[in-house]
């Protein structure tokens, strides 16, 4: 045997990488691992972000009140017609009116008779309306709503009912008054005050005194808050009237048009605009308001508001209306 070993053929070069590793951060198991890694200073350890919409269920939603409710439901008609008992009896009741009245006129000679004329007394007939209206609300809106919305529901139907009631009057008064004329524009202010006095001077005719009142839709109260006399002047300013007509108010529906009392109700259809004496209507009502009535089988409440109304036009000598 040869004592000479044989060669061993060398292995060939390994060539190195000429492009960098790329190493990926650690995964962040939880928030100590992280601190963890940070005291260890493993510099290569990122941080996990996180923002609201990570935590959607410790966000509180928080109700910040009280509640808002932009609709009014003032009853400016009714008001100042005055409310009335009305008789606790009988679906229908009447009003006592003169329909005749006694005479008197001059004799004209020694022994002739003296004019003489039966007062007779009619009756204006009122039938009662009932208005009302109710709501079912079940159990868990009522626990579980904050504010209560029980306290809301009542005073809701409370606001639909003042609505109603207004409406009813606003109907039974332009339907009662007699009509007068209509103005052709509502920008001529020779026009618009010429109506409104010959309003006045035909009820003081019919009745023998002057109305008092305006009654006025809102887009009618703008007309007028408006009018301009023909060198540029508002007729009813809203400061310093002392040398005006009247005055208006654009923060609430006050004025005093040629001295007359305003009473603007959003009831009233667009266009009313009656000259006229709150005499001229009755308005009668019985107001129940609220009921509960609990509902085990639905686990629901009925919450109802209700009463009884009337409005009763009486005289259309005192109204004068004007479209």
């Amino acid at each position: 045997m040869s004592d000479q070993t044989p060669e061993v053929e060398a292995a060939p070069a390994v060539e190195a990488p000429t492009q960098p590793l790329v190493m990926s951060a650690p995964r962040i198991e939880s928030a100590g691992h992280y601190f963890s890694a940070v005291l260890r200073g493993d510099t290569k350890v990122l941080a996990a972000t996180g923002d609201t919409g990570d935590v959607p269920g410790i966000l509180p939603e928080p109700i910040q009140g009280p509640l808002y409710d932009g609709l009014s439901a003032q009853r400016r008609l009714v008001n100042a017609l005055g409310v009335r008992a009305m008789p606790a009896g009988g679906k229908l009741f009447t009003i006592p009116k003169i329909t005749t009245r006694p005479t008197v006129d001059e004799q004209a000679a020694e022994h002739d008779t003296l004019s003489s004329t039966a007062m007779v007394v009619g009756e204006v007939s009122v039938q009662k309306k009932t208005v009302g209206g109710f709501v079912d609300a079940s159990e868990q809106m009522l626990d579980f709503t904050d504010p209560a919305a029980l306290n809301i529901l009542v005073e809701q139907l409370g606001k639909a009912y003042a609505r109603d009631t207004e409406s009813i009057a606003c109907a039974a008064l332009v339907a009662g008054s007699t009509y007068g004329g209509s103005i052709a524009d509502w920008t001529d202010a020779d026009e618009v005050i010429g109506a409104i006095m010959n309003g006045a001077v035909t009820i003081a005719g019919r009745t023998g005194d002057m109305p008092s009142h305006l009654f006025l839709a809102p887009d009618r109260y703008k007309d007028l808050a408006i009018l301009k006399s023909s060198g540029g002047d508002y007729i009813f300013p809203s400061l310093n009237p002392s040398n005006a007509y009247g005055s208006f108010s654009a923060s609430g529906f006050t004025g005093s048009p040629a001295d007359l009392q305003l009473v603007v109700s959003t009831q009233f259809a667009a266009g009313t605009a009656i000259v006229g004496h709150p005499d001229s209507m009755r308005v009668f009502e019985n107001q129940k308001g609220a009921i509960r009535v609990d509902q085990p089988a639905t686990l629901s409440t009925r919450l109802a508001w209700r009463g009884y109304f009337a409005a009763a036009f009486v005289d259309a000598n005192w109204n004068y209306y004007i479209n």
